[in-house]
């Protein structure tokens, strides 16, 4: 959104500037006034919404405004391709899952599937508007010194597209967050499968407030992570608590070890975060009018 406004106050208007932007034409017209051409291009410029006009041009605008318009648009599309891209990833774990209606199908092929339909055309319509943004630049710095139709052939399609395809992109978008599902019980199931590990840390600096020596500890816990991680590749369940409390250098039973293994340990500011964050936004939010902004399948 900052960016996006940041463009749109900085955009000038060119006016009318004559053939090659020397308005040369209106000098004549108004016998040398040089004041009234300056006036006119105001009033034209304020008719059309625009508070300036650019101080030099050619026979059109800079096209590097079509760059930075582009550019806009194609952050956009990063981010809806990294966030429908982590929601791929996580409904194949089952985490977290995009909407799905009573009857839709999943999978032409596979009737059990639940493909992530909407996040795979999030992230295949990004990839295109992403690659779209390069046209401009390329246009902007091949301009020479006065308009080519190869200036103004690539913008024509180029830049509709580009908004035509970030709104598809939003639209996606806002339907896909509107109706995400949160599986708490496989997420809750997957960190407590995992937790011993990510408490190695806390483990080894417990530890070491009892005496013992960082690198040794250190390296007792990658040699015993990579034995438990080997035992539950064949199937098995993680014993990496086990094998640290037969460690000597750990002094540390497994039962303390136990009393470390709490989720809500090992989440830092995340919900602090998240809550600062929507807290921001939401004056946003409000601001723009709920349009429709839902899609058919």
């Amino acid at each position: 959104l900052s960016e996006i406004d940041f463009a749109i106050e900085n955009i000038k208007f060119l006016g009318c500037r004559s053939t090659t932007g020397t308005e040369a034409s209106f000098v004549e017209l108004f016998e040398g006034d040089t004041a009234k051409i300056d006036e006119m291009n105001r009033m034209i410029a304020a008719d059309f919404g625009f508070e300036e006009c650019f101080d030099v041009c050619g026979q059109t605008y800079p096209r590097k405004v079509d760059s930075r318009i582009l550019n806009c648009l194609s952050s956009i599309a990063q981010s809806c391709y990294r966030m429908a891209n982590d929601i791929r990833l996580l409904q194949h774990d089952r985490q977290i899952e995009e909407p799905f209606e009573k009857n839709q199908i999943g999978s032409s092929a596979m009737a059990y599937k639940r493909n992530p339909m909407r996040s795979e055309r999030i992230c295949s319509l990004a990839r295109y508007l992403m690659a779209d943004a390069a046209n401009a630049p390329m246009t902007a710095s091949v301009q020479w010194m006065e308009r080519t139709l190869d200036d103004s052939a690539n913008r024509r399609i180029s830049m509709p597209e580009g908004f035509l395809c970030a709104d598809a992109i939003l639209r996606l978008a806002n339907n896909v967050t509107r109706g995400l599902v949160v599986n708490e019980k496989v997420i809750d199931k997957t960190v407590r499968e995992y937790l011993p590990f990510i408490a190695t840390e806390n483990l080894m600096m417990e530890a070491v407030k009892r005496g013992g020596d960082r690198q040794e500890l250190h390296e007792i816990i990658r040699r015993c992570s990579m034995e438990s991680t080997a035992r539950m590749k064949d199937g098995e369940a993680c014993d990496l608590l086990k094998r640290l409390a037969t460690e000597p250098a750990f002094t540390m039973t497994k039962a303390e070890m136990d009393d470390i293994l709490n989720p809500d340990l090992y989440i830092g500011r995340c919900a602090g975060q998240v809550t600062a964050f929507l807290d921001k936004v939401k004056p946003l939010l409000n601001e723009v009018s709920d349009g429709s902004a839902e899609i058919t399948l």
